[in-house]
């Protein structure tokens, strides 16, 4: 069992983030390597117990070893109180509520996949969501609609931050390649087909 405390009407804003495993008889804390704000929620990963997240008074955190280390989750996100945390397990989404700039959603079907074998290599590309060919690509049912033009998003993880290329094949055949500077751990890059 995890539980939150929230001290900020006392103007404490140490992270008070704790986890039983003995129903409650004792408890440790595991919120000592969070940045010093207001935490508002944790919620564990329905997929992988060892993944968790939490909401503060700036931002959002994972952890994928039960809290002994965090991580900021900001991909996009902006530097706003996270009060609520809701995982849709079938679409594989995390909600964050904000205070005062709604919600944001993001797709955790690679943070779940994340184990410590994946982890220790220096490079792991995730499932890509299958796409066909169609004759609709580039085209419009109406002339006020824009184009429907596909993408593919490659998510893949590094254990160090480099510049890698990216290359597309059909088959054999390359069809494209990419270059992007790439960070340490959870990277994506869009292709337009």
């Amino acid at each position: 069992v995890y539980v939150t405390l929230n001290g900020y009407r006392s103007d404490d804003f140490t992270p008070h983030v704790y986890v039983s495993d003995d129903y409650g008889i004792s408890w440790k804390n595991i919120g000592s390597s969070l940045p010093m704000a207001a935490i508002n929620v944790i919620k564990e990963d329905p997929v992988n117990e060892n993944l968790l997240y939490v909401g503060t008074d700036n931002g959002a955190y994972t952890s994928f070893d039960k809290g002994i280390s965090w991580q900021v989750f900001s991909e996009n996100l902006p530097n706003v109180a996270v009060h609520d945390l809701v995982i849709q397990p079938t679409a594989k989404h995390l909600l964050l509520g904000t205070h005062g700039r709604s919600i944001y959603k993001a797709d955790i079907a690679p943070l779940q996949e994340l184990t410590s074998e994946v982890a220790s290599k220096s490079v792991h590309i995730f499932e890509i969501e299958n796409i066909r060919k169609s004759n609709n690509w580039g085209s419009s049912w109406s002339p006020w609609r824009a184009p429907n033009l596909p993408k593919v998003t490659i998510p893949f993880y590094l254990n160090t931050s480099k510049k890698v290329t990216i290359a597309i094949f059909n088959g054999d055949l390359k069809v494209h390649s990419m270059s992007i500077d790439a960070d340490k751990g959870f990277n994506e890059v869009v292709y337009d087909v």
